[in-house]
């Protein structure tokens, strides 16, 4: 069989994408709809967080114990789709909640096993352009499906367009069992971490990877050694740290935030879709933009970058005009979530892959922890904030937290002797 035939399951990739890419604009908007607020909305984000985690590290587990790959990815694509049809038929604000979740836990298993089938599929030379091709394909699946939300939502009910993604998602279930092979020789999540293209590619699917399930005494008393050592890998991963508790404030709030300010539903995604795609053109020149100017220095800058546009859409919310709004939201949103994201994700994964070290299941187990407590932390305190205070106080927090990150990340320094990676094309957030 030829590299592009092997290659043709990817596809399955771009279509469960399509599928699952409008929810997090989706979900928030639709708990409004149907009487929910800001505190709802955060709640509703936190529980997915709370589910995703532990399906990480089980689903990943699965895969080590059984080898199993297409059969992963088939249970991944055919439970999410039968969920979003779910979504059709729900009624209440829980309802929704629930099975927001319920998408979670499955949509967490495919990302092991799509990265370790790359690899196994493809001789070693070819690694970064089928990494490429892979992510490529997810984005433009993303990207597409915000650009039918708000197509089909400037005419129609959102409510009605569950339908239509649990359908793709169905596609995606049925060329995943069609077109996927099982490897002849399958191998371990911990090769993911030894190359680059595929440790990138990995975190680029979801941040939680865990190799081995991480001590909550060794971390601190990781944390509180190397701290007063000035280790760069644990100043790395506390300014992480503050980066997702910025995402989690932001990214809960920012669907909810557009809407309860006049813009309608077709707009929303219209913003947000703004975002992926200068993000996905923003990837396409990150990594030599990063090999001339250094990971540590882009990431401080893209933080700067990221703070000034939560501040500009903080701003812009002390304003009626839901015009004004949209109008600062279409060039600060796409900043942030675009520009800024792509350089900062790039340079951040690079100093992740530097500190990795002889131990990349402890270093990764730590990573995924903090990411995952971050978000969820972000998450569910966005929702008090924004209903008490409000949403621009939402955002104006979420800026602060990026300021605190950059003032940690300017302190690390990297031996020279540390090894480097430089991402390809990744999958946008």
């Amino acid at each position: 069989m030829t590299a592009d035939k092997r290659q043709l399951w990817m596809w399955a990739v771009a279509a469960f994408n399509f599928a699952i890419g409008p929810l997090s604009t989706f979900v928030p908007i639709y708990i409004l709809k149907l009487g929910g607020n800001a505190i709802t909305v955060g709640l509703a984000f936190t529980l997915y967080n709370l589910v995703a985690i532990p399906a990480s590290a089980f689903w990943g587990f699965l895969v080590d114990i059984t080898g199993w790959r297409k059969p992963v990815v088939v249970i991944s694509y055919g439970s999410a789709s039968l969920i979003l049809l779910g979504m059709y038929f729900a009624q209440g604000v829980y309802e929704v909640a629930l099975l927001y979740a319920a998408i979670g836990l499955f949509a967490a298993a495919a990302s092991t096993p799509l990265n370790l089938l790359v690899i196994e599929a493809t001789e070693k030379r070819g690694w970064p352009s089928a990494f490429s091709l892979l992510n490529l394909l997810a984005s433009a699946g993303v990207t597409a499906s915000l650009l039918f939300a708000a197509t089909y939502s400037s005419a129609y009910s959102i409510r009605g367009m569950m339908l239509y993604l649990a359908a793709f998602g169905g596609i995606s279930t049925l060329m995943s069992q069609i077109l996927m092979e099982e490897p002849p020789v399958p191998l371990e999540r911990r090769s993911l971490s030894l190359r680059e293209e595929a440790l990138n590619s990995r975190l680029l699917f979801s941040p939680l990877f865990f190799l081995r399930l991480p001590r909550i005494r060794g971390i601190f008393r990781s944390v509180s050694k190397r701290w007063r050592a000035g280790d760069p890998g644990l100043l790395v991963y506390v300014g992480i740290f503050f980066f997702y508790i910025a995402s989690g404030l932001f990214n809960t709030m920012i669907s909810p935030g557009l809407y309860r300010k006049g813009l309608s539903e077709s707009l929303v995604f219209t913003v947000i879709m703004a975002g992926y795609v200068v993000q996905t053109l923003s990837y396409q020149y990150s990594g030599k933009y990063i090999e001339r100017n250094g990971e540590v220095n882009v990431a401080v800058k893209a933080l700067y970058l990221r703070a000034a546009g939560y501040v500009g859409i903080a701003l812009a919310f002390l304003a009626s005009s839901s015009a004004l709004i949209l109008g600062a939201s279409m060039i600060c949103y796409p900043m942030a979530a675009g520009l800024a994201f792509s350089m900062f994700y790039a340079a951040a994964n690079i100093m992740v892959f530097k500190t990795l070290g002889a131990n990349p299941g402890s270093h990764l187990g730590a990573y995924s922890s903090l990411v995952g407590l971050a978000t969820l932390a972000g998450a569910f305190a966005s929702g008090f904030t924004s209903y008490y205070v409000g949403y621009n106080f939402t955002y104006a927090l979420a800026a602060a937290f990026l300021l605190a990150s950059a003032t940690i990340l300017k302190k690390v320094k990297f031996r020279s002797s540390t090894r480097s990676a430089c991402p390809k094309v990744a999958l946008p957030r």
